[in-house]
């Protein structure tokens, strides 16, 4: 078997949603530069046909306040009935029960249909958002730019845990904060995120006052951390870097004012700066000091953050484990995390970098795949197109729910967080599911051989002839060390 080979198949497992059918092949003699090409003019543009999240926020606060008004009306007691010279009529009990029995059946029913089509408006935009997501990565000629967006996406987490606005949002954020810049700069991707409803109201900046702002000493509340915390713990230099408490509260404190939009503003639910939240006074964060300017301290404060070498390390640390392993070389992370440094931040160069390096190709495969990876690999393997509610509900039951991670950490990305006994199992009974879902099944020596081409290898070949029948053969392959294994 020639190195080529070997490579090619690497360059799927690796950089991409595993091995398709020919794709050994189009990658040619030079699997690490078709890769790296992948990262050339690879501009995003959104063509979901789905709502900007200013649409999602305005439709979503409407039928909130629909139900809000719905509630209020049914706590309210019924008003009497009153006779024609408008004083109130000596209604007897039997009277009672004819029209204004029936008249306040139809409300409570009107009611529910209020409440109803609200919690449908929520479910169908997170379902849409799922399944342009899912087309996405199944049909995508270049799977690392696929793979970026969900790692970034992951990097700068919010969670539909937070409530249906979050929920709602989760899909267009990724299509506007994430997805824009995964070949950009850092810097760009960070104020988009930054900025973003999403992420506001997921770590509540909307709701952090100054404890001295106007509005703060008026209404007598004050800082939330959240935001501020996980910027430079999460988003930023990392929990390496030194900062102490002090620091978070100062970066607390920069960003206030940076909120949601209302409903009589020009972009109801989009970012707007709020003057009087914004708490007063000139802070430092980790040794820098920062002058009272309003919005423009935030943003003073994201330019040092973006730049600074911690945040090029903790960035470095991430990528490198994210794409070959725990145990990926040192000097790998050391080479990214300089490239990042030495290009302001430039995504595009700094992934170049890992790709090219000879670490990030001759690791041996450790990481097993998360479970939506898996079921977007079954689609690319068995030429699928699964109903999208299926494939989340597989992640969800293996503990990946898309765009729901526990915490602001994000779900886990060490090599073995996803290789407990019992989800194996569930695995298997899913790849075995799906490999009954072809019309015209392939030849599972046939698909073998198609999808890893001259490095397949006789252990393999040997499993799939033991196989029971056609569907469970199927399913091997697909649970197969070269599938599940990265």
């Amino acid at each position: 078997m020639a190195l080529a080979d070997e490579m090619a198949v690497t360059a799927q497992r690796r950089f991409g949603y595993g091995p398709v059918p020919e794709g050994w092949r189009k990658l040619g003699t030079d699997a690490r530069e078709t890769v790296v090409s992948q990262l050339d003019g690879a501009k995003y543009s959104d063509t979901s046909g789905l709502p900007a999240s200013s649409d999602i926020i305005r439709d979503l606060r409407e039928r909130q306040r629909q139900v809000r008004d719905a509630r209020a009306a049914m706590a309210s007691p019924a008003a009497p009935a009153t006779n024609v010279a408008g004083a109130a009529a000596s209604a007897t009990p039997a009277a009672t029960k004819g029209p204004d029995a029936a008249a306040a059946a139809a409300i409570t029913a009107d009611n529910k249909e209020i409440f109803k089509q609200k919690n449908e408006f929520v479910r169908t935009q997170f379902e849409n958002e799922a399944a342009y997501r899912q087309q996405m990565a199944v049909t995508s000629e270049r799977p690392l730019i696929e793979r970026l967006a969900d790692f970034w996406a992951g990097h700068f987490c919010i969670s539909c845990s937070k409530g249906e606005e979050v929920r709602v949002l989760a899909g267009a954020y990724e299509r506007e904060a994430i997805r824009p810049f995964v070949t950009g700069r850092f810097r760009d991707m960070l104020g988009a995120v930054m900025h973003h409803p999403a992420m506001l109201a997921y770590l509540d900046n909307h709701v952090s006052f100054g404890p001295n702002s106007k509005a703060g000493l008026k209404q007598k509340k004050g800082l939330n951390e959240n935001l501020g915390r996980e910027l430079l713990e999460l988003h930023t230099v990392g929990v390496k870097a030194g900062y102490n408490q002090a620091d978070v509260t100062n970066a607390a404190r920069v960003i206030t004012g940076w909120g949601i939009a209302g409903d009589k503003d020009p972009q109801p639910g989009m970012f707007k700066f709020e003057p009087n939240r914004h708490e007063p006074g000139a802070f430092t964060v980790m040794n820098t000091p920062f002058a009272d300017g309003g919005e423009a301290q935030g943003e003073a404060l994201l330019d040092m953050l973006a730049e600074h070498p911690a945040t090029a390390q903790h960035v470095a640390d991430k990528l490198v484990r994210h794409f070959v392993g725990d145990k990926a070389s040192p000097a790998l992370v050391q080479t990214v995390a300089r490239r990042f440094q030495d290009t302001h931040g430039d995504l595009r160069e700094t992934m170049m970098a890992l790709v090219k390096a000879p670490e990030a190709w001759n690791a041996a495969p450790a990481k097993v795949i998360p479970p939506y990876d898996m079921a977007i690999c079954c689609e690319r393997v068995l030429a699928l197109n699964t109903d999208p509610k299926k494939v989340v509900n597989f992640a969800r039951v293996l503990g990946q729910p898309l765009w729901t991670p526990r915490s602001p950490n994000g779900f886990p990305d060490n090599d073995m967080a996803w290789a407990a006994p019992n989800a194996l199992v569930k695995r298997f009974d899913y790849a075995l599911q799906l490999s009954g879902q072809p019309k015209n099944p392939p030849e599972p020596m046939e698909l073998a051989a198609a999808l890893f081409g001259p490095a397949l290898k006789p252990d393999m070949q040997t499993a799939i002839k033991r196989a029971a029948s056609r569907r469970e053969a199927l399913a091997t392959i697909v649970m197969s060390p070269e599938i599940q294994v990265r």
